[in-house]
């Protein structure tokens, strides 16, 4: 099934283009192949900076940057680059000010434009610094991960973890262009590839029904990073997200539905550590702990967390992370940003594409809920 807003998928091309109106700004979002050409000539036109910035990490660097910076001068500016070291552990404060020194210190101005370019860790960190430095410069963001381009690439959420918690520190800053190139996806890990593809599940299950019959049909091609199935499903991906983010733009109200599983997920990640749990494979488990508590609260199908587990299981995801302890995580849930007064404020489905939002939630169903995806089961991968 194609999803009707394609009628303008240019297929010679491969590419697509959603327009995408926020609330204090609006920007594009390009998806398909060798776009590094098109990100720069939008760069040069739109600020005509005699220099740019291009944030990326070290496991992206030897991949792409050289692409990226041949771009950027061919259109007619002079990048200048930084690498951070790669991985969720370094998203901190301490590499944040590693991203404000280099920028400071090349006596940074308000119209240069900042390029990000890697996974959500990259993409994050660097929009934080794009929003604070002189209280905020241009960003251009240029995903390199599945993940990256169909969640954290969209929204204009930046941030840093803490200690207590993941992303605790941020900020919102949208980036004036996005520009998701199938081809870096060539070059990932398999399990960086199947990480992300936890995102467009959770997508499909708070949202689109037919995208969840689509990656049903298409997730062996997918798996096999077939560029014209990953521009699709990225194009699709972003649709959703980004017609939720209209709709929200601070997660005042239903922009919340985007956390399904995160909450579980999150504190998994917390407890485990966040060097060793991929995040998708946490919002995988997450979303089965929330499909599983939607069931014993009476408000879902019971039916529902066993097609969910089957199109986890096919996507090469974890269904369980055994032996945790539950406790520990049920603790970790109550340093999530979306608690308020002192409450857990869980999403969870009510059918495959649409959830809901629920408080007062008993803490041993919610323990139970837990003990489901902690205690038998495929481990992680």
């Amino acid at each position: 099934m194609t999803p009707p807003w394609l009628l303008g998928y240019d297929v010679r091309m491969q590419k697509i283009h959603v327009h995408v109106p926020a609330a204090d700004a609006e920007y594009n979002v390009m998806v398909g192949s060798n776009l590094s050409r098109e990100v720069a000539e939008f760069v040069v036109e739109r600020f005509h900076p005699h220099t740019c910035a291009v944030i990326t990490d070290t496991n992206v660097a030897p991949l792409h940057l050289s692409t990226v910076e041949s771009a950027l001068r061919a259109a007619g500016t002079k990048p200048i680059s930084l690498m951070i070291p790669a991985g969720e552990q370094h998203k901190n404060i301490s590499t944040l000010g590693t991203i404000w020194d280099f920028l400071l210190n090349h006596r940074w101005e308000r119209r240069l434009p900042i390029v990000a370019l890697g996974g959500g860790v990259v993409g994050d960190m660097t929009g934080f610094a794009a929003a604070t430095v002189l209280r905020g410069v241009p960003l251009i963001q240029m995903p390199t991960s599945l993940l990256a381009a169909v969640d954290a690439g969209v929204g204009g959420k930046t941030g840093i973890d803490h200690p207590l918690g993941k992303n605790l520190l941020g900020a919102f800053h949208h980036a004036s262009l996005v520009a998701m190139d199938v081809k870096f996806l060539s070059t990932l890990p398999r399990r960086e590839l199947v990480s992300g593809l936890a995102e467009c599940i959770k997508h499909a299950v708070i949202a689109d029904e037919n995208l969840f019959h689509w990656l049903d049909v298409h997730l062996p091609q997918v798996l096999e990073s077939h560029p014209a199935d990953l521009t699709e499903l990225i194009g699709w991906n972003v649709r959703i997200k980004a017609g939720i983010v209209m709709k929200d733009p601070y997660e005042n109200s239903i922009r919340a539905h985007l956390n399904l599983g995160h909450t579980f997920g999150h504190a998994m990640e917390a407890v485990v550590g966040y060097d060793k749990l991929p995040h998708g494979y946490a919002v995988a488990v997450g979303m089965l702990a929330a499909s599983r508590l939607a069931v014993k609260l009476g408000y879902c199908n019971p039916e529902l967390p066993g097609r969910l587990e089957s199109m986890i299981h096919r996507a090469g995801l974890p269904t369980c992370i055994p032996e945790l302890d539950a406790p520990s995580i049920l603790s970790a849930m109550y340093s999530d940003k979306k608690v308020a007064a002192a409450k857990l404020r869980l999403i969870l489905p009510a059918k495959i594409g649409e959830v809901k939002v629920v408080t007062d939630v008993p803490e041993a169903a919610i323990l139970d809920a837990i003990k489901s995806v902690t205690t038998a089961g495929a481990a992680v991968g």
